[in-house]
This record gives C-alpha cells, structure tokens and sequence, in this order.
C-alpha cells in the first residue's frame, strides 16, 4: 500500500537523478518539483562501487551510498584542519619507533594512496601536535588484520583516545574531545596491531565526522550543500495535506534542522525536522506571522531512517513516525493568509537549513486517512 500512497503525491523526490544545480524529482515529471541546488566546492560521495569519490562539480548534488542504499546526503560547511591527508608520512611530524611508508595500497578512493603505518612494539606512536580547546572530531579510514586493535583519536597524550578494533576491511572511525594537544596513532594501552593502513586523516571543529574532505599541503573547506524552491501552488494544497520525510540526521541536532512547505512572504508555513534538544523531533505550523504549533516530541535513533509524516488540515493536524501516530495536534485551527507555494531543504527563507540524509521527500494535497498514514510511515 505504501508504493501506492507514493503513487498519489504530487512531489515526489528520491535519490535517482540530478544534474548541475538541481535535484531532480520524480514526480512532476515536467520539472515543477525539482530542487535548485549550490555547493561552492567540491565534496565527496561513497559511490555505488563503495568508493570515496570526490565530485569536482562545485553545483553536483551527492547520492551517497554509505549506509548501502543510495540516499541525498545534505551537509554543512566544514574545514579538514588537516593540511596533509593523504600524506601521513608529511603530516605526523613526531614518529618514535613508527615507520609510515605513503602511496603504499589501494585506498578506498580506488587509488594507490593508502600510507602504510608499522609500529615496532607497544610502545609506537606518531603524533602531530594541535591545539584544540572545543568539540573537534577526528577521523580516519583504516585496514587491518581482523580482530587486531589500534589507538586513534585526538588528546593530551598518545595513552587518549580510544582503542578501535579492525573488521579486517577498510572502515572509517573517530574519535570526538573537546581539548586536545595531538592527534596521533598509537600502538599504547592494549593496542595490539604492528602494521596497518590508514588513508583520509581529518580533523573538523564539529562534534561529529562529516564526509571526507581531501587536503593536499593545505588545509580545505567544503561549504554547505544548499537545496530549495521545488513546487508551486498548483502542487502544494493551502487548506490541507500532507509533508512526508525519511530520513536521518548525522550525530548533532543542537540546533535546528528543517524541511518547508512555505508561502512567499515565510508567514505561513508547514514545517518538520530536528530539534536542539536530544533526540528531538520539531513540527510547526505558522499561520499570518504567528506560530499555530511550535513542538518537540522525542524520537529515539534520529541517525538511523526514520519514516516521519505531517498531515496538516485545521481541527485535524498528526503527527505519524515510523507506523505509529505521535502526535494529535487536532486543537490546532489555523486558515493560512498566503498560500503555500515553495518546498525547501531549510525552515524558510534559508534560515535552520537541513543537514542529514534522504531517502524520501513527499508532498500530498489531500489529508491522508489515519490508516494511509500508517501504511506510509511503517519502516
């Protein structure tokens, strides 16, 4: 029944086509419903073959396929304060009792650019120093023998960080402090690998990892990725409807992070995404300037897919996550004074912009039944 209510919407986007400046929706087919799309660099992806594949094409949407399963994959700016990435014997200035031999393997980008990292004993570190007084996060792919550990992370000390344990593949992990002197692998505090290989060290002033960012002798930035103005009045129904998302957030939601049906002037509109609060979920509805529903509720794994639906219709407004209605905000009235006429990645006008993944975006122009809505939001 599901495929069928997907049948019925009037937008409809998933990860399956884009082209310079645009994400492409499936439904309408005539154009109405894409997204206009900027980036102002290059980024990277996981591309279907699970290579790092960076896309040069500073206005190229991402589908990433990470998690195994193609989705969008909208993030923030950020900075990899690391200057030489792929260069690990370069940038661990501080090697005692470690050799690291560059261009070695293949790395996940496909090429032979991984560094090779041979500890001599239990005692091996390499270390470069910085100066880290908020949430910064570290991040590295690695590869080595199944079961064997290595110290990874940012700290005071090559004894910080934590211990990570190789599934024998190449895997990205990281490591967050909000103070740290260095960054380094070590081969301390129960860490039992002596040769491995690493490649896409990255250290970002966020308190999660973002997608990899390549730097080459000096340190990089991948800006915002920027997604808005999909639809029109004639797709997007003023009096009732539905806006449905699945979707995932990356590991922080401090502040907010929303998907719009919005009028021209931002006075009316109908909103969903994360909350600054743990585990948040936020919905509003805003009617001639003033704020009809502004509400969090609690959803638990907001990293994995979630399936959230918003029917909006005065006197009869829910909430449906994952198969189950969450909220009944039917003493909610409303009549919008500016008809809605624009989708957008962001809470209006830009501001509280989305960052998370994809997998689905809907707009319907009729109120769906309770039991549509369960069929359409069960995982």
């Amino acid at each position: 029944m599901a495929d069928n209510l997907l049948d019925k919407a009037s937008i409809l986007l998933t990860p399956t086509a884009y082209n310079d400046g645009s994400m492409l929706s499936v439904k309408p087919e005539n154009g109405d419903g894409d997204f206009t799309f900027s980036r102002g660099s290059a980024a990277t992806r996981v591309n279907e073959q699970g290579l790092v594949e960076e896309i040069t094409d500073i206005n190229l949407p991402r589908i990433d396929y990470t998690d195994g399963c193609g989705s969008w994959l909208l993030e923030g700016q950020s900075t990899n304060l690391v200057n030489n990435s792929e260069l690990l014997n370069t940038y661990f200035t501080s090697k005692v009792d470690t050799t690291i031999t560059d261009n070695y393997g293949t790395s996940p980008s496909g090429e032979t650019n991984s560094s090779r990292i041979q500890f001599v004993d239990d005692t091996s570190f390499c270390y470069n120093v910085i100066s880290v007084s908020t949430d910064h996060t570290s991040s590295v792919f690695v590869k080595g023998v199944s079961g064997e550990t290595v110290r990874f992370g940012i700290g005071s000390s090559v004894l910080t960080g934590d211990l990570f344990t190789f599934n024998g593949l190449w895997q990205r992990i990281d490591f967050t402090a909000s103070s740290a002197t260095q960054i380094f692998f070590s081969s301390y505090g129960g860490a039992t690998t002596r040769d491995f290989e690493a490649f896409g060290l990255q250290l970002e002033n966020l308190s999660y990892a973002t997608s990899y960012i390549p730097t080459n002798g000096a340190i990089a930035t991948r800006l915002a990725d920027v997604a808005n103005n999909s639809g029109n009045s004639s797709l997007i129904n003023s009096t009732e409807g539905v806006l449905y998302a699945e979707i995932a957030a990356f590991d922080d939601i401090s502040s907010l992070k929303m998907i719009t049906l919005q009028s021209a002037d931002n006075n009316n509109k109908v909103s969903i995404g994360y909350a600054n609060a743990t585990d948040g979920v936020r919905v509003i509805i805003r009617a001639n300037g003033s704020n009809i529903v502004n509400q969090n509720f609690t959803a638990s794994n907001l990293t994995d897919f979630n399936k959230l639906a918003f029917k909006y219709e005065s006197g009869a407004s829910s909430i449906y996550l994952n198969g189950s209605e969450v909220l009944d905000l039917s003493s909610a009235n409303f009549t919008f004074s500016q008809e809605l006429s624009k989708l957008s990645f962001d809470g209006g006008n830009t501001a509280n912009p989305f960052y998370g993944k994809v997998k689905a975006l809907a707009v319907y122009k009729e109120a769906l039944t309770d039991a549509e809505l369960q069929s359409l939001t069960t995982i």
